[in-house]
């Protein structure tokens, strides 16, 4: 049996060989679609180790209230389409008034985020954050030049962003100068320091906003809609019990109306990861598409070698090769062709995604499951389609198979 294995796959290699040019093409439309998919997942779960670095970074304390926008808002596709998602918020600031009663909450930040024409040196539009200096101290972030932002400063003060505060001024130093947000005028206090991963559980790219006292965005925003709030329990509190204690106060304001979500630990995590496997697995579908043409591909080889080699089938039956024989024969050559393919589709996939990586703060992730993956969809694509090829090889009669020429 392992000497006919042995054989089958020198006979498919030097098939293979052959025809170069043809089993070229072909490996390369598998190592496509591979590809494509080894990006998506590698990018996607970059991405998902950025978050839960950041999420091991802030501590276990840390709890976030989210506003939900619809009666299915644990629906993605609900959460995702809804566009009065992005218009209004059910968070108010007696929501935070309430909060900062509790005992057991040390620090909060809420986050009110609108886009706004800036005016200064150069016209930008960009994000306007409305917060507190909790804000800066849950997430631990610093200033560059200047000050913090504080309760002290006037109602006109703002901190920039480091690459904020280069493209409004064309300078790095811009502390003490002035823009102009819908028609008021606000001066530069501080300059954040470079952010190294601008993804963040807050969805703000941190270098590129602005940031304001919430008690004092009415000035431009009468109603600001505060899509989160970061809120860090005290040392010695029970993180879970806080967050119950903040659901119930929260609740009252809202006359037991759950158009809100409290989460902390792993489950701020979640909602992220819902998104992500939502796009990830939709990327998929798309690039599966490319993996079908290749796989077609596979198969019209396949059935062009069989037309070729119906004499060499004839042959072999008529010394004694079962229909197993035959159809193992042609397997092999359709599997050793896709599984080339998914070894060059791998190489491609972190080549392309590298490649991304340099342009973006995602790095690939690699592990052993999306070697798995990779090696798993190879064999697929060499089984499915290359069954009906060695299929019919098989059933060719040996008579018929001797009297043809090419």
């Amino acid at each position: 049996m392992s000497f006919l294995l042995k054989n089958h796959i020198s006979d498919a290699i030097q098939s293979l060989k052959a025809n170069r040019s043809r089993s070229l093409l072909t490996v390369i439309g598998i190592s496509i679609g591979v590809a494509s998919i080894i990006v998506i997942l590698s990018l996607t779960g970059g991405v998902k180790r950025i978050i839960t670095n950041q999420i091991q970074q802030y501590g276990e304390d840390l709890i976030i209230v989210r506003p939900t926008y619809t009666d299915h808002a644990k629906d993605i596709f609900s959460h995702l389409t809804n566009s009065t998602s992005f218009a209004s918020s059910s968070l108010t600031l007696q929501d935070i008034t309430s909060i900062k009663n509790l005992d057991d909450a040390t620090l909060i930040a809420p986050v009110a985020v609108s886009q706004y024409e800036l005016l200064g040196d150069n016209t930008i539009v960009s994000s306007v954050v409305a917060t507190t200096q909790d804000f800066f101290n849950i997430f631990g972030l610093t200033t560059r030049d200047g000050d913090n932002l504080t309760d002290n400063f006037s109602q006109n003060s703002i901190v920039l962003g480091s690459r904020l505060s280069v493209r409004l001024f064309d300078s790095v130093d811009t502390i003490g100068k002035k823009l102009t947000i819908k028609g008021e005028s606000f001066i530069v206090v501080g300059i954040l320091s470079p952010i190294s991963d601008p993804i963040n559980i807050n969805n703000i790219n941190l270098d590129e906003a602005i940031f304001m006292n919430i008690e004092k965005s009415p000035i431009i925003d009468k109603t600001p809609q505060i899509q989160q709030i970061n809120i860090r329990a005290k040392g010695q509190s029970d993180t879970q019990t806080t967050a119950n204690l903040i659901d119930q106060t929260i609740a009252k304001n809202h006359k037991n109306t759950k158009d809100y979500e409290v989460l902390s630990g792993e489950n701020i995590y979640n909602p992220a990861e819902n998104i992500l496997g939502l796009i990830s697995t939709t990327l998929s579908i798309v690039a599966g598409i490319s993996l079908v043409v290749g796989g077609i591909g596979v198969m019209n080889i396949m059935l062009v070698t069989v037309t070729e080699r119906t004499r060499e089938i004839g042959i072999r039956k008529a010394v004694g090769a079962s229909n197993w024989q035959i159809m193992v024969q042609f397997l092999i050559e359709s599997l050793i062709l896709a599984i080339l393919g998914g070894i060059l589709g791998f190489s491609f996939g972190y080549l392309g995604a590298g490649i991304v990586a340099l342009f973006t703060p995602i790095l690939p992730f690699v592990s052993l499951d999306i070697v798995k993956i990779a090696f798993v969809i190879s064999i697929a694509v060499g089984v499915v389609f290359g069954i009906y090829p060695a299929f019919r090889a098989a059933r060719k009669k040996p008579v018929d198979c001797l009297k043809y020429y090419r």
